[in-house]
């Protein structure tokens, strides 16, 4: 059993090998997810993954993401989240060769659609960070092609905001310790609260490569992912009515044990 901060998690595990993301409800992997993909262009695929048994592919012919807005976080516990302050977002990522130029594969807007944070690959592999401004704030050591690495981006809001990237990759990909750490030196603007997270293929650019794993919280780093049974936090307080069970059973204050067959909870 995993016990997490995540506010959304999915993990592309129940989709057909080779079926389309599109074609699959995207809750049966976790948390619904929206998608943009004019092309059907996203897929899964059980020849690569960094946890699990399969992945995303991302055969990028077109500009193709997914999508998360802030009234998907309402969907935990029933309770409306609404813009996060602080927002922590987890992803993995493997891409078959460096970019021929620069790709954007993660963006956090605000409720307007403006961005608040950016993550850019460099045709040299370095991982880069932008502002409100689109301004650089930061660069990390550079990922290697045909290898997954897993990003973790901690971003404060506000003008007088800052931003973290940890980055682990190759053996290290679920580790506890970052391969490599880097904070913005001076504060920045990042924008009012997160309300929409991006990830993908985010730009005109487009990119092939695989997706793994992603994850949102507003507490804490999501960490590394494990597979099998998942026990979310439950934003919003616990009522006789939305959580039952017998006497002297279980004792819970704040939580949530979901069981469906559609996903990797196990009946409580």
């Amino acid at each position: 059993m995993t016990v997490a901060n995540y506010l959304l998690r999915n993990t592309f595990e129940k989709g057909a090998n080779g079926a389309g993301f599109l074609s699959v409800g995207s809750e049966f992997d976790g948390d619904q997810l929206g998608v943009t993909d004019p092309g059907g262009t996203m897929t899964y695929d059980n020849t690569q993954s960094a946890v699990g048994s399969q992945s995303l592919r991302l055969n990028a012919t077109t500009n193709c993401y997914l999508k998360w807005l802030d009234e998907d976080l309402g969907r935990i516990g029933g309770s409306y989240v609404g813009g996060l302050s602080t927002s922590y977002t987890r992803m993995y990522l493997r891409l078959p060769a460096l970019p021929s130029s620069t790709r954007r594969i993660m963006q956090v807007n605000d409720s307007a659609g403006t961005q608040c944070a950016a993550i850019e690959v460099l045709t040299s592999g370095v991982i880069r960070v932008k502002n409100v401004a689109n301004t650089l704030d930061l660069t990390s050591i550079a990922l290697n092609a045909n290898e997954w690495v897993r990003l973790e981006l901690k971003v404060v809001h506000g003008a007088a905001g800052n931003a973290e990237l940890r980055v682990y990759q190759g053996a290290n990909v679920n580790g506890t310790t970052p391969d490599d750490t880097q904070t913005t030196a001076t504060t920045a603007d990042y924008g009012l609260d997160a309300n929409e997270w991006r990830i993908g293929s985010t730009a005109s650019i487009v990119q092939d490569g695989h997706l793994d794993d992603i994850a949102i919280s507003d507490v804490d780093w999501c960490g590394p992912a494990s597979p099998g049974m998942l026990l979310d936090r439950w934003v919003g307080n616990v009522t006789a009515t939305s959580f039952s069970v017998n006497t002297n059973t279980i004792g819970i204050a704040t939580g949530r044990i979901g069981y469906s067959v559609n996903s990797d909870y196990s009946a409580p």
